[in-house]
């Protein structure tokens, strides 16, 4: 993946992981939290006891929020768009989910420019990217109308909404999709469709000097959320006939996440393709996991679970927390600072436990923000 991929997901999404039935998994929320909060953790990129070869990885996660997607609204939706009615129901009801806390953000990321514009002009203190020169006015309309990511070839002001700009996009694609062959063979001509959506994208992402410039971050979600519609097909033929009493299969395929996850760039094969395959095996396992299992009962933490249910605030809120300690602790504290491949001011600090506080408490003030932003924010426009 190029460095535009690799920016992170995804766009995680706290829908609810229960089906029509009634079904609700709280394991999947569970898992949700902790990739949202590795992908915050991979974008405060300092040396630390946690910044290990786990969390540089962390990018990857982005797929398993795709893939959780895909499968929780093919269980929550699929059998519920009939009309064109229902397909913009569907849609509103992504937009409302998604739009506020986007808009917000992209609103604290123009006082962020302008915070950089007042500092460049009052206190002679240049940023590393100026102000309003990527983040300019062409992509501030782009990612008001959430099409960033399908014309841009960089990413702008809240750079994580990328994952959010695709997504948003890739539901509409889901709805139409269900609605077109809501008659007749349905069951088999979505399936086929969406192993034909994710031969073609995925064909197109792992071929080599095949990867497109701009549309890379789509094709992406794509390819990740139809494995999940499919997972979600295997589950519905599954889910009344296996009832797995151990926690040996699904312990083990996340064990094997982690493990790809920690051997990316090392590993003789491409990690990258096969991951979304061992995620997607994952996410079907642990939902035919009996309840009373040891890793149900590890997952259903009542914590762990909440920071499911508030990971999309932290998914968008964390580079904005991370920008402003940023600058906290080079302006204030005077830390050095130092610039990487991509242009982005790291702050060096010398003690790696300090570091490993800085950080902790840094994700603690994302937490706390997420929750004031799911209590204030999305749960009144969500409902």
């Amino acid at each position: 993946m190029n460095e535009y991929t690799t920016f992170s997901a995804t766009g995680c999404k706290n829908m609810t992981t229960s089906s029509n039935t009634g079904r609700h998994y709280s394991s999947l929320d569970s898992l949700r939290g902790f990739a949202a909060i590795s992908v915050a953790l991979f974008h405060f990129n300092i040396d630390s006891h946690i910044n290990n070869t786990f969390i540089k990885n962390s990018w990857l996660m982005i797929d398993f929020f795709f893939i959780l997607s895909g499968f929780v609204i093919a269980l929550a939706y699929l059998e519920r768009i009939h009309t064109a009615k229902d397909l913009y129901n569907f849609q509103k009801r992504r937009f409302l989910r998604l739009y506020p806390l986007h808009i917000v953000m992209l609103f604290v990321f123009l006082g962020i420019e302008i915070i950089k514009y007042l500092a460049q002009i009052y206190l002679n203190l240049d940023a590393n990217n100026r102000a309003f020169s990527a983040n300019n006015t062409s992509s501030f309309i782009a990612n008001l109308l959430l099409i960033h990511d399908w014309i841009l070839s960089e990413v702008t002001w809240n750079y994580p909404s990328w994952s959010i700009s695709s997504e948003f996009y890739t539901y509409l694609i889901f709805g139409a999709s269900v609605l077109f062959f809501s008659n007749g063979r349905r069951d088999t001509n979505l399936i086929l469709l969406f192993i034909l959506y994710a031969s073609i994208t995925g064909y197109i992402l792992y071929s080599p000097n095949l990867e497109p410039a701009v549309l890379s971050g789509p094709i992406r979600c794509i390819y990740s959320f139809s494995i999940g519609v499919l997972v979600y097909y295997l589950f519905k033929v599954l889910h009344n006939r296996v009832r797995l009493g151990s926690s040996i299969y699904s312990g083990s395929l996340l064990f094997m996440c982690g493990a790809l996850i920690y051997s990316n760039n090392k590993a003789s094969f491409n990690t990258e393709a096969i991951l979304p395959l061992i995620f997607g095996a994952s996410i079907l396992t642990l939902v035919l996991t009996d309840k009373s299992t040891l890793i149900n009962k590890l997952l259903e933490n009542r914590i762990l679970v909440y920071l499911g249910t508030i990971s999309y605030g932290i998914y968008m809120i964390h580079a904005a927390i991370w920008w402003f300690a940023i600058q906290f602790l080079r302006v204030i504290f005077k830390f050095p600072t130092k610039e990487d491949s991509a242009g982005n001011v790291n702050i060096e600090i010398e003690n790696y436990l300090l570091a490993d506080l800085i950080t902790v408490f840094g994700i603690i003030i994302i937490i706390l923000f997420s929750h004031i932003s799911y209590q204030k924010i999305e749960k009144r426009f969500y409902r």
